[in-house]
């Protein structure tokens, strides 16, 4: 058998006519979510144990203080992956650290 790979599917209607864009605002909803910090409260937040890939297939640190919305954001990417939808060739090197941090500005957990 051979393993078909959804390459290209950018923009596109995907694989087995899956509907991309409802999957493809999942995956930016709840990164959206999961990446949210609160940089007034003093213990550690975005401490690098929780990540889930953006579309471009890099990693996202999330705030592992709310591991159901890190597990949404998992599955949320796992869900367009699995229907052919992403990840995009954004042509980009990834930037990811081994520890982060809550932003105080965006309030948003961010690479060190």
């Amino acid at each position: 058998g051979s393993s078909g790979g959804a390459a290209g599917a950018a923009g596109g209607g995907g694989a087995a006519g899956a509907n991309c864009a409802p999957l493809l605002k999942a995956v930016q909803d709840t990164l959206a979510e999961a990446v949210a910090c609160n940089p007034a409260i003093s213990s550690i937040q975005c401490d690098g144990s929780a990540t889930s890939p953006d579309t471009c297939d890099c990693p996202v640190l999330l705030n592992e203080k709310t591991p159901d919305k890190v597990k949404a954001a998992q599955d949320a990417y796992k869900a367009w992956t699995t229907a052919g939808c992403g990840p995009f060739q954004c042509g980009k090197a990834c930037f990811a650290g081994t520890t982060g941090a809550c932003d105080a500005t965006t309030s948003t957990c961010q690479w060190k």
